[in-house]
């Protein structure tokens, strides 16, 4: 039973006093009244006084804010909804913690608490559940805090004065009121962490870049500083050799086990653009595999040799590292290079001076065997590293500096706090790169893309295809030939079947270009021209060749979709003259480190859309999956091409957004966006009015998944090309819309079942 009728317990919100809004010490108070501060010794010597020519308090001291714990109504809801959700079956079970509603118990330290563990495992029990984890953040514990009572709660007191003490005690607790576990029926194997660690030194030597295993004392440049027993943080990580020591580790852990289980390949190459700017770029030569598979690494000998580099013969050293390069470890110590100071504007217009220590390896490693000839580059011309200076917009297309543009006054540059669009502040602008595409598993494919009339001695490909076996190949053995790979019939390739191929093109003849191989496909509203470049220039085509789907084409750092333009391998010049290979190189490289561009073909590991629908069915909420479909696009490059999914959960109540636009490029990665920010769904479900009650899911009996909706939807898509479609799905059947405007919405049929709402208007399934 879901308690639709339900008036929890209001109190006054303790954060605003009531009020909706409250007044908060300005950020200009921690530093007192003055200009420059010293971020080391003015923390604690501040004089408590407002800056009085503060840019955000005025001198007051106060700031106000409307108080985000009651939304601006000045009470609260005394009501805390635990809810876990088997994904596996669809079962719900929620429990509605209320005053009076779970029995206090003595902890540890003897105060009273509302132990919410045990409801938790109660409810996982009930839906059957082999494990559970807390859906925010993905994988998050199991076992949520308690929730202290105040020190004045007494078990003999009076009904009406515990429950009012548990209500302030419950409103305090609810940063989110309505919590969500997820479930599966059969509890996951048990972890190898010598195996995992192994299989991120096999991606080390498959991707061709270094896998750092480092440890640095606490509070050398930490994010997150958390004591523990030997006061280190232990960090794994990807680089690109030759790089620096990072100014700051990734995240931390007490020890090496701790490291690698918090780890994962997408973990460890996060933020490899911001620590890898200034790695010398190399292209890529052909090498063959140390091993055919993943070494056995033994984590324990790994974290003894690391401890013992870091306190070695030498003294205690700042840090020590062990880097995984060329089938091997090396080990070097990290030590103090320099110390820098920084000047940080602050909001408040004060000025925070900090001196930051710069690491650098006591020894570096020998260069790695696959590195190759350097990759040209020239001095980024949009930018000034040194001096923050930045082209202005006003110059963009070759125009004089505008004398009124407000950024510039005229001067054509402008001091600007972000990276440079063009660099990201590496100062290059690269004239060759190399593009590695990987499917997180054996296949790797490495491209050496560079202008054709320039040669390197390095391999235009090197592909591991799962350790097959071995073949050089000389293509000067082979006749030339001229080959249309759109008049030959589309095959299906595994490449698993296929020998590994080291393929070196410099052994082949040079030809002159032309440049009408990259001929004009279209013109910009400005009148520059879009050229398209040959198919071993896109993406999308070196996806078709490893048997995957362009539209899951992500960047490994950061996971974000690739590109259309890099897909299709277009480019929009400047005028006339300008080489368009040499400017699709330059904008394709300008936002990754050393030339190095790595992509991931797998498609996201998501959960099917109709287990979704049955997971928002059992929550009492609805599900609405949008889909435009682009076919009308795809003969105009400037256009958006393919598929774009949007997958939502809104409550039964709530009008569906006309202006909704999808823009996910597949099915299954709307799905794993919709999970991942699942809690701002749940969020927005939660009643404004502190008097209106929390839904309390109970779906102990789910209904039985619907039939596949993909096909269905992609079939109402086609009908209505260009135009976003919605199906939103509730407990009694499904509505079918078409956005015509971003303002216009119509209702073009509801039925039972998707497939007799299309029926109903002629769109049957075959």
């Amino acid at each position: 039973m879901t308690l639709e009728m339900f008036s929890p317990p209001v109190v006054s919100c303790d954060h605003c006093e009531g009020q909706g809004r409250k007044l908060v010490l300005c950020q200009c108070v921690r530093w007192g009244n003055r200009f420059l501060v010293d971020a080391t010794s003015d923390r604690h010597s501040a004089d408590g006084r407002a800056y009085q020519d503060c840019e955000l308090c005025k001198g007051s001291g106060y700031v106000g804010h409307d108080c985000d714990q009651c939304r601006r109504t000045g009470r609260r809801r005394a009501q805390l909804v635990l809810t876990v959700a088997n994904l596996d079956t669809g079962a719900v079970r929620s429990l509605n913690v209320v005053p009076g509603g779970v029995e206090p118990r003595r902890n540890a330290g003897g105060r009273w608490e509302l132990a919410l563990s045990p409801v938790v495992a109660a409810l996982a029990a009930e839906v059957g559940a082999g494990e559970w984890w807390d859906a925010f953040p993905p994988g998050g514990s199991a076992d949520p805090l308690p929730i202290l009572l105040p020190t004045d709660w007494q078990p003999t007191l009076p009904a009406a004065d515990r429950w009012q003490l548990e209500a302030a005690a419950i409103t305090r607790h609810c940063w989110h009121p309505w919590r969500l576990w997820f479930a599966r029926t059969e509890p996951s194997p048990e972890r190898n962490l010598d195996a995992e660690l192994g299989w991120l030194c096999h991606l080390a030597d498959l991707w061709c870049l270094d896998l750092v295993v480092e440890v640095r004392r606490r509070g050398q440049g930490l994010r997150v500083r958390k004591p523990n027993g030997r006061g280190l943080n232990w960090d794994i990580r990807y680089e690109l050799p030759g790089g620096g020591v990072p100014s700051r580790q990734r995240s931390w852990a007490e020890d090496l086990p701790a490291a690698v289980a918090a780890t994962t390949a997408q973990d460890a190459m996060f933020n490899l653009v911001e620590r890898s700017l200034t790695a010398p770029p190399h292209f890529l030569r052909p090498h063959r595999p140390h091993r055919s598979g993943p070494p056995v690494i033994d984590v324990d000998q790994v974290e003894r040799r690391v401890y013992a580099d870091l306190e070695g013969v030498g003294g205690a050293a700042h840090g020590a590292q062990a880097i995984w390069r060329d089938g091997r470890w090396q080990h070097t110590r990290l030590q103090v290079e320099d110390q820098v100071e920084v000047l940080t504007e602050q909001s408040t217009g004060q000025v925070v001076r900090e001196t930051k220590i710069v690491l650098s390896r006591t020894w570096e490693p020998p260069a790695p065997a696959w590195h190759g000839d350097p990759i040209p580059y020239d001095p980024c011309p949009a930018c000034d590293p040194q001096h923050r200076l930045r082209i202005c917009l006003c110059t963009l297309g070759n125009r004089p500096p505008d004398p009124a543009c407000p950024g510039c006054d005229g001067a054509g540059v402008a001091a600007e706090t972000g990276a440079c669009h063009a660099c990201r502040d590496s100062g290059r602008v690269y004239r060759g790169m190399v593009v590695t595409l990987t499917d997180l598993a054996d296949t790797t494919l490495h491209l050496n893309w560079l202008p054709p009339e320039r040669s390197v001695d390095a391999p235009q490909a090197d592909v591991d295809l799962n350790n097959a076996p071995q073949a050089d190949v000389d293509l000067n053995d082979a006749p030339q030939v001229d080959v249309d790979l759109n008049d030959a019939p589309q095959a299906d390739v595994d490449l698993n079947d296929a020998p590994q191929a080291d393929v070196d093109l410099n052994d082949a003849p040079q030809a002159d270009v032309d440049l009408n191989d990259a001929p004009q496909v279209a013109t910009q509203p400005g009148g520059k021209p879009v050229r398209q470049l040959p198919a071993q220039y896109q993406l999308g085509h070196w996806a078709r060749v490893l048997d995957a789907r362009p539209a899951d084409l992500t960047y490994l750092d950061g996971d974000h979709r690739v590109e259309q333009d890099l897909l299709d391998g277009t480019v929009t010049v400047d005028h006339l003259g300008v080489d368009p290979y040499a400017r699709y190189i330059a904008d394709a490289s300008g936002q990754h480190p050393a030339g190095r561009l790595l992509i991931d073909i797998s498609p996201p590991a998501a959960v099917r859309i109709t287990k979704l629908i049955r997971l928002a069915l059992g929550l009492h909420q609805t599900l609405v999956v949008t889909l435009t479909d682009h076919r009308l696009n795809e003969h105009d490059p400037r256009l958006i091409h393919g598929e774009s999914w949007n997958i939502a959960m809104i409550p039964p109540g709530q009008p569906l957004d006309p202006a909704l636009q999808p823009y996910q490029s597949s099915p299954e990665a709307a799905s794993a966006y919709f999970l991942e920010y699942l809690e701002n769904a749940l969020a927005d479900a939660v009643p404004a009015d502190p008097r209106q009650g929390i839904r309390v899911p109970q779906t102990p009996e789910p209904a039985p998944l619907v039939e596949d909706l993909v096909p269905l939807i992609r079939r109402l898509a086609h009908h209505h090309a260009g135009q976003p479609v919605s199906i939103r799905y509730h407990h009694t059947g499904c509505h079918l819309y078409v956005h015509e405007h971003r303002d216009s919405l119509r209702h073009l049929v509801s039925a039972r079942t998707v497939p007799i709402a299309l029926a109903a208007i002629g769109l049957a399934p075959g």
